[in-house]
């Protein structure tokens, strides 16, 4: 199984997509439901990915190991530190079988640690005094637009890699990405 989402936008090309590989995708109208997903995943022998996604860490959980393939967009995992899981590799001579049960110990350890990380800040706000709220001027919150330079620059980037079909697609998928039905919304939402 290959998962190459955002790589492939960008206009990444995939090292191989043999006979036995399936691309999964998570948007447009190909894309497996959820539990579709999470069934590849389960029945795959090997996971290959070319950017962070949670798609590593399911598959880890299910005790699939993760092949992750370098290229200008990733070559370091977005949380190595926090969940160092076995059965990742970086290197197809050198695959690291997954060991399902240490997995689940070290996210279980990362879920309790952050959960009395929680309840310590909480604890903590209750130390400072009312009075200081009271004084602070009314929170402002920044308004989240549909264009940010980041998105500016995936477009810039997809425009001149792929053409003005593929970005007129990808355009109109990011645009209208929260105007799905609610099935469609939802099985998205629960990654």
């Amino acid at each position: 199984m290959i998962y190459a989402q955002k790589f492939q936008a960008l206009g990444g090309k995939l090292s191989r997509l043999g006979i036995n590989q399936f691309e999964i995708t998570r948007f447009g109208r190909n894309a497996p439901s959820r539990k579709q997903t999470l069934e590849l995943i389960y029945n795959s022998n090997l996971v290959h990915v070319y950017e962070n996604t949670t798609v590593i860490t399911e598959a880890l959980l299910f005790g699939v190991s993760v092949l992750c393939h370098r290229n200008q967009f990733f070559d370091s995992l977005i949380a190595e530190n926090e969940l160092p899981m076995v059965g990742i590799s970086w290197d197809e001579s050198r695959l690291v079988a997954a060991d399902r049960g240490h997995n689940l110990k070290v996210l279980k350890d990362a879920e309790n640690k952050a959960s009395s990380n929680l309840i310590e800040v909480f604890s903590n706000i209750e130390l400072i005094p009312k009075k200081r709220y009271a004084s602070s001027a009314k929170l402002r919150y920044p308004k989240r637009g549909v264009i940010t330079k980041h998105s500016l620059d995936r477009a810039v980037i997809v425009l001149k890699q792929k053409g003005l079909k593929v970005f007129v697609r990808f355009f109109f998928n990011y645009i209208f990405r929260d105007k799905r039905p609610e099935t469609e919304k939802r099985n998205v939402n629960e990654d």
